[in-house]
């Protein structure tokens, strides 16, 4: 008899290109993903997240959203993807997770950002350090394109995550 194991949950704070892109990503690999967004919320609801690939073609993905951290109960892992400036707030946020004891990847620009953040969240959080990359190439479009004037074209992207995760490109 074959045994199927269950994807953990993803909880992802912030719901721009990087956390879009790799919260659809998940999703259409049939991870359970659920993002937290509060501006935008309204939107993500009614459209979705939408992906223009040369690679993939056209996504479009529906999203399950929650406005407060509570709607995050039960996500083994949190991906944050906010700006390296938002992080006292973010590690306000996290300390409101009704269980402390999940990991948490940063996605963010900058080099240590997990020491700074580290001391700010509860002792049973586990906090990995991300690297990603998306390589897009922007063009102009011709007008009345469904997406506006200017189409991204993503093709190339990747993730690393660890507790010190290194990429030398040569």
């Amino acid at each position: 008899m074959q045994q199927t194991t269950a994807c953990p949950a993803v909880g992802i704070i912030g719901t721009g290109a990087i956390a879009g892109y790799y919260g659809l990503m998940l999703a259409r690999a049939g991870v359970p993903v659920r993002f937290l967004a509060r501006s935008d919320h309204a939107e993500l609801a009614a459209q979705g997240l939408h992906l223009s690939s040369s690679a993939l073609g056209e996504l479009h993905q529906p999203v399950d959203l929650c406005s407060d951290m509570g709607g995050l109960a039960g996500c083994q892992w949190i991906l944050v993807a906010t700006k390296t400036t938002a992080n006292a707030e973010v590690a306000g946020l996290l300390a409101q997770l009704p269980d402390p004891a999940v990991n948490v990847v940063l996605l963010q620009n900058g080099f240590a950002v997990e020491d700074e953040l580290r001391p700010l969240l509860p002792p049973a959080m586990r906090l990995f350090a991300g690297l990603c990359f998306i390589c897009y190439v922007v063009s102009v479009v011709c007008p009345g394109d469904p997406f506006g004037c200017i189409q991204r074209y993503f093709f190339q992207y990747f993730l690393f995550f660890g507790f010190r995760p290194y990429l030398i490109l040569v």
